[in-house]
């Protein structure tokens, strides 16, 4: 019998072994039904999405013997889960469709999602083969729709549906004594996966849209594994042209060129009305072009490999990989649940900034915490949070989110000016300083962008250790704390003792002066645009004193085709938002530990020290380990705030690294290298792993030169010893240098 598990919630960590019993109370629950009948009926998706978040869950890929579930305690049920969601056809047509194939196959149960919208197969894993592996399999043997790939992962699990969800259960094989079907793939099945495999990319995803204004049919392809068709007739255009056998489409060669165009693209996409607008008409008209595509010919011309089309696709490949060093790393899809809540009302291209400025405000309730760092530091968290990006580019996208996070510190702040601004009227109307009233011991947290260093100050040292919040639409709204007009150098210094909680103090002549020390606890939510950054931060000083490398940097990328529209920001955000801040406000005076944290904060320095190591890449250098330790204060707020850790927080976690030092390198790359060097012209966009350019076993000199390509001195003899010392390589008796297998 099959060892199945169940969890209470998606993101739960805590596992339950599946009974019959419970397989069936679950199957017949009316709360079940209920719920996702309003999740099916529910248009708006993340509204849906939380409604999702009541139902339990199947764990059909994997039991957990310790009830801790996670990939590392799961042992495999020997089934793997193929979901099927948002596709052309009803999930019950997919099924009618290869229902008798896949109970051939040995498929256990079928049911449709929760949503109603997708189809879950339940199929053994071929013999010898990886959830992968196992995937491309039923994919082509089964000639099935493209399947979720993240099913792959053991912990991957499906949401609880009612009985009339289910098409297919194999009771004997879930909860009798019959023994799972035993799958080995045939050599026929084999040989069509391999030549299936051959070229990627085969199958096109396509939509149709329901009409135009001319009430016709529209047809649009999305792309060819993950290229965009578009990009690939480009491609083969450029192939074709430099073919001896067909050459430039000039006169007397049109016609045959846009036939040698379609005959290959017609392997991928054989959607006509899709070829006749994606591909260029080269002077024909659409009569002569129509008359190409109805040619019988085309239809020996569908099947089989081509290698003009192979090299379209590796060529079209190449240049969507090259156009991805451009972008930032893109954010998880899946979000730890207050990420994806302060998000859920923003423009998906904003996103990942709004992600970012939010740390500034939540890490604004924590009082007199501490974190503990590899190094064995014990620090408070703090976020130094700037927006850089494009005018009109949605910079204002992390203002509202702010508004709610803060609506609980700005009751406070409303109370305590309140009282403040009474006791300094009395003051105004005594005339003898010894008539005066006391002065009320009260804070407020959130302060104006103009504020000038006595007035910060004096809100420091009345705060008592609570953190201060300042949000600055321009990033020159912070040259109000400098000691003189423009004077960003001493600007570049408070925001590097922000950081590190150094003191700030004041001294002044006249008792009327402010005079007082306090440590600097600030967080700031700042947007700019590149110029402004790059030149306020342009004096000799800010490229090479580490300010740059204590920011928590962040971008937005225009996409023109994605539709930029906030969602409605209403109580039941508010409402929502309430136990997370709840859980931050509860934490204060203590040291909080989080062991998931600690060990990926040590994993992620020695991954970074390493991809230095062998990039002799000063300017990383210089940056990685603030932003680890930018991202673990960030991954602490929502393990705290959470209440809890869980594998969403440490994809945050790490994809915010890389993030990060990204958005620094692209920015500021070329100017934190010339303040090293002097020699960068160009953006810094990291460099190349000199080990990867050297042969397998190779000299000193041959070394040396590699440094010389890549920018470096000639100075060889101390990164040969790290590398040796770390591993990578070891040196023969003949004074040669040998990789080792990493």
């Amino acid at each position: 019998m099959i060892r199945l598990d169940f969890a209470r919630s998606v993101s739960a960590k805590k596992t339950e072994n599946l009974t019959k019993e419970r397989f069936d109370q679950t199957l017949d629950s009316a709360y079940v039904k209920s719920l996702c009948e309003e999740i099916a009926a529910e248009t708006d998706h993340n509204r849906r999405q939380e409604l999702k978040l009541k139902l339990e869950v199947f764990l059909w890929n994997a039991h957990y013997p310790t009830g801790h579930r996670c990939n590392a305690d799961a042992v495999p049920s020997g089934l793997i889960m193929l979901d099927f969601d948002h596709t052309e056809e009803h999930p019950r047509e997919i099924f009618a469709r290869v229902n008798e194939k896949a109970k051939e196959h040995g498929m256990v149960a079928a049911h449709i999602s929760a949503s109603g919208a997708g189809l879950h197969l339940i199929m053994p894993v071929p013999d010898g083969m990886s959830m992968k592996e196992a995937m491309n399999y039923y994919e082509c043997v089964l000639q099935l729709p493209k399947p979720d790939e993240r099913c792959k992962d053991l912990a991957r699990c499906s949401y609880v549906v009612p009985r009339d969800h289910f098409l297919y259960t194999d009771e004997e094989v879930l909860w009798g004594d019959k023994e799972l079907k035993k799958v080995v793939p045939t050599p026929e099945e084999l040989a069509l996966l391999e030549e299936k495999s051959k070229v990627k990319g085969l199958k096109s995803k396509v939509k149709r849209s329901k009409s135009n204004d001319k009430g016709q049919a529209v047809v649009k392809v999305e792309d060819v594994d993950g290229i965009p068709l578009k990009t690939i007739v480009e491609a083969l255009e450029k192939v074709l042209c430099s073919s001896p056998s067909c050459g430039k489409p000039e006169e007397g060669n049109r016609n045959n060129f846009y036939f040698m165009m379609v005959a290959n693209i017609i392997k991928i996409c054989q959607n006509r009305d899709v070829l006749l607008q994606t591909i260029p008409d080269y002077g024909l008209d659409e009569e002569e072009r129509k008359t190409v595509l109805s040619s019988s010919t085309l239809e020996n011309c569908k099947e089989g490999d081509s290698t003009l089309l192979n090299r379209a696709i590796k060529l079209a490949r190449d240049v969507v990989e090259d156009e991805k060093e451009d972008l930032p790393p893109a954010m998880p899809e899946e979000l730890p649940d207050l990420l994806r809540l302060l998000v859920s009302k923003t423009p998906k291209q904003c996103k990942p900034a709004v992600a970012n400025a939010v740390f500034a405000g939540l890490s604004t309730y924590l009082y007199k915490v501490l974190f503990r760092l590899p190094s064995n530091e014990y620090v408070e968290p703090k976020i130094l949070a700037i927006l850089i990006a494009h005018t009109r580019s949605g910079k204002s996208a992390v203002n509202k989110p702010l508004d709610y996070i803060l609506s609980r510190i700005r009751k406070n702040d409303a109370i305590a000016r309140q009282k403040f601004d009474e006791w300094a009227k009395e003051c105004r109307k005594r005339s003898s300083a010894k008539d005066k009233p006391q002065r009320p011991d009260v804070y407020w947290q959130e302060v104006s962008a103009d504020s000038t260093m006595p007035a910060l100050l004096d809100r420091l040292i009345q705060a008592n250790g609570h953190y201060l919040f300042m949000r600055m639409n321009e990033l020159d709204d912070l040259r109000s704390l400098g000691n003189s007009l423009n004077n960003t150098a001493y600007v570049g210094k408070l925001l590097r003792k922000a950081f590190d909680n150094d003191m700030q103090s004041a001294e002044r002549k006249s008792a009327e002066g402010m005079t007082g020390m306090a440590e600097m606890r600030l967080n700031i939510a700042a947007s700019t645009t590149e110029n402004q950054a790059i030149n306020f931060f342009d004096n000799r000083f800010s490229f090479s004193d580490g300010t740059i490398a204590r920011l928590s940097t962040a971008t937005i990328v225009k996409n023109e085709n994605e539709e930029f529209v906030y969602g409605d920001y209403d109580e039941e955000y508010a409402k929502a938002l309430e136990p997370y801040i709840d859980r931050l406000c509860a934490t204060h005076d203590q040291t909080v530990e989080c062991p998931e944290a600690f060990t990926i904060c040590k994993e992620l320095i020695k991954e970074w020290e390493k991809k230095v190591s062998l990039t002799q890449d000063e300017v990383l250098g210089d940056l990685i380990h603030t932003a680890i330790t930018i991202a673990y204060f960030k991954a602490m707020i929502l393990f705290i705030a959470e209440g809890g850790w869980s594998e969403k927080i440490e994809k945050i976690f790490r994809w915010t690294v890389e993030y990060d030092l990204w958005v620094k390198q692209h920015f500021f790359g070329a100017k934190l290298a010339q303040a090293q060097k002097g020699i960068y012209t160009q953006p810094h966009r990291g460099k190349q792993n000199l080990l990867e350019q050297l042969p397998e076993t190779f000299t000193l000199d041959q070394a040396r030169d590699v440094r010389m390509k890549n920018g470096l001195d000639g100075r060889v003899k101390q990164q040969i010893a790290n590398w040796v010392f770390r591993g990578f390589i070891r040196k023969d008796e003949n004074g040669s240098y040998t990789k080792l297998a990493s």
